[in-house]
C-alpha cells in the first residue's frame, strides 16, 4: 500500500494535469492504492503535499497551481502531459511484447521506480520502462530518479528504453541495472540533481548511449 506521496504521484500521472487535493485523495482510495490511517484523509494528502513543496521546492515532485490544486513538476517523475502519454504508450508497448514473448507481466499501479512486475517460470524480473521520441538532434533523452535507482538496484532489474521515431517505428533497448551502473560510473549516462540523464542516438545502423555501443541490448528480450 502506497503512502500519501506516493499515492499522489500515480494518480497525477494517470490524470496529466492538475487536480484538486479532494479529487486526489478520491481517486488513490477508489484504486486501492491509498489506505488512509485517519478519519481525515483528504487532510492529511494536503497537508503531505503542501510539506513536500515547501521542504523541497524545485526538487519537489509537486507543483501548486492554485490554493488546493497540484500537477507533477516537469522532470523525471512529472512530465508533461505529451511525454506521459508517450511514457505511458511506452510501457504498455513493452507489456505486450512480454506477453506475446510468453513472459508474465502485470503492471504496478504504484510508481516507485518499477512499472513492470515479469515472470517466466521460476524467474521473476522488475521493470522500469522509459520512453521518448527522436528529437530534432536525432536523439532519443530520457531520465532516470536517482532515488528509485539506488533502491531498485538489483541483479532481477531490468531497465526498457523504448525508442520512437516519428512515423510510430519502435525499436526496444533492455539493459540489467548492473549495466546501467557501469554507464553511470564511466560517465556514457550523465547525472545532475535532477537525476540520471540516458540521452541514445544512432550511428550507422547501431545504437549508442553516450558513447557506449549497446547494439547488444537492442530488442534483446532474453531478460
Amino acid at each position: 500500500m502506497a503512502g500519501y506521496r506516493e499515492a499522489a504521484i500515480a494518480v497525477l500521472r494517470d490524470a496529466g494535469g492538475p487536480l484538486k487535493v479532494k479529487e486526489i485523495t478520491r481517486r488513490a482510495i477508489d484504486r486501492g492504492i491509498l489506505k488512509p490511517g485517519g478519519a481525515t484523509p483528504e487532510a492529511s494528502m494536503g497537508s503531505n503535499l503542501y510539506t513536500d513543496v515547501k521542504k523541497n521546492g524545485e526538487a519537489s515532485a509537486f507543483r501548486r497551481v492554485s490554493r488546493n490544486a497540484f500537477e507533477l513538476r516537469p522532470g523525471p517523475t512529472g512530465l508533461p502531459p505529451d511525454s506521459q502519454r508517450i511514457v505511458t504508450a511506452g510501457e504498455l508497448r513493452a507489456m505486450s511484447e512480454l506477453l506475446f514473448r510468453g513472459y508474465g507481466a502485470d503492471k504496478c499501479s504504484i510508481d516507485d521506480g518499477i512499472d513492470i512486475k515479469a515472470s517466466n517460470g521460476y524467474d521473476n524480473f522488475d521493470i522500469r520502462v522509459s520512453a521518448a521520441t527522436r528529437n530534432e538532434d536525432g536523439g532519443y533523452v530520457t531520465s532516470i530518479s536517482k532515488r528509485q535507482f539506488g533502491k531498485n538496484d538489483a541483479p532481477h532489474m531490468r531497465y526498457v528504453f523504448v525508442l520512437r521515431d516519428p512515423g510510430n517505428d519502435l525499436d526496444f533497448v533492455i539493459m540489467p541495472s548492473g549495466e546501467m551502473k557501469k554507464m553511470i560510473d564511466d560517465g556514457d549516462i550523465s547525472s545532475d540533481q535532477s537525476g540520471y540523464k540516458t540521452s541514445f542516438k544512432r550511428d550507422g545502423g547501431r545504437i549508442f548511449l553516450g558513447t557506449r555501443d549497446v547494439e547488444s541490448y537492442r530488442n534483446d528480450w532474453d531478460l
